[in-house]
Parts: structure tokens; C-alpha cells; sequence
């Protein structure tokens, strides 16, 4: 949903292409670098420093003040612009499955950004494992959606038929099952 909605919001389609490639080939490379960093970062840090601290004290030992702090806040801003596109993903892709009447209002996305945000930060508090969080929202995902499409054999797809108010509650109890 991330990629498409900047595809879908590109001038025309030569500039969505040049920007999806770009796009791509950056995030090679920064991988790439990450991963290389990562790697030999123990190299440079104390053997007894837990991992994650390692970044940190790099951050710290290797730059000045001044390029130490301009990192740190690159690194906040990338954090919080990741939350902010989950948040709008979210909260777009929920508006859209709920069935609710178009609007060019933006009050209901903005309350269900506040809903999935104070959803999220009651998950966070009560297990603050984020891979754990993880798992467990692909299993509700999969669940969700692994039980509506073990019974679409079974199920008549007309549209006129009683079939399509069962796909709903089919998702959420997979997925509270899951």
C-alpha cells in the first residue's frame, strides 16, 4: 500500500517509474551501507556494550557534537516519517474496507489516524516488544485472511446472494483466532 499510494500520486507515469527505480537502487544502497556498518561495528565498540548501544556510542565517539546531533535527528525523523506512513496506510486502507460513503472530508482519516495511533501505543505499553508485535499482527493478518479463502470454494460469489455478509465476520474471527 506504501508503494502504491506514491505511484498513484506521481505526475504521470515516466516520473512514477523514475521514481520507483530511484527509489529502489537508494534503498539498495543504504541497505547495503547499513548492513556493511552493522556488521563491523563491534569492531569499534567495547565487547561488553550490548548491541544496542553500539550505534549510539558510535554516533558519540566517532562525530563531533555538531554531526552527531544532525545524524541523531535524521535518524528521529526517519523513525517518526515510518510511523506517519504506517499510521496514514492504516488509517486509508480502513476507511476504504469500511464501506463508509465518500467524502472529500478529511475528519474521519484524521480520527481514524488517532483510533489505529492510541490503538498502537496501548499494544506498545501493555507488551513493548516490537517483533514480538509483530508476529502477532501478520498472525491476526494471515488468520484474517487465511479463513475467508479457505471458504471461498464453498461459497457462491454472486453479488446478490447472503454470502457477502459472512466475509467480515469470517475475517475478524480468523483473525481473533489466529
Amino acid at each position: 500500500p506504501d508503494m502504491f499510494s506514491r505511484v498513484r500520486t506521481a505526475k504521470g507515469l515516466s516520473s512514477a517509474r523514475r521514481g520507483a527505480l530511484s527509489a529502489g537502487v537508494g534503498l539498495l544502497a543504504a541497505a547495503l551501507l547499513l548492513t556493511y556498518i552493522g556488521m563491523h561495528a563491534h569492531h569499534f565498540a567495547p565487547t561488553d556494550l550490548p548491541s544496542r548501544e553500539i550505534l549510539p556510542f558510535l554516533i558519540n565517539r566517532l562525530l563531533s557534537p555538531v554531526p552527531a546531533a544532525i545524524l541523531q535527528a535524521g535518524i528521529l525523523a526517519a523513525l517518526l516519517s515510518s510511523a506517519d506512513t504506517c499510521l496514514m496506510t492504516a488509517a486509508s486502507v480502513a476507511e476504504r474496507n469500511l464501506g463508509l460513503p465518500k467524502t472529500d472530508n478529511n475528519r474521519r482519516i484524521r480520527a481514524l489516524v488517532v483510533l489505529i495511533a492510541a490503538a498502537s501505543a496501548t499494544v506498545a505499553s501493555i507488551n513493548p516488544r516490537i517483533i514480538g508485535n509483530i508476529m502477532i499482527a501478520y498472525a491476526a493478518f494471515a488468520g484474517g485472511l487465511l479463513v475467508p479463502l479457505l471458504l471461498l470454494p464453498f461459497l457462491s460469489l454472486n453479488r446478490n446472494s447472503s454470502v457477502h455478509r459472512w466475509i467480515a465476520p469470517a475475517m475478524i474471527i480468523g483473525a481473533a483466532t489466529a
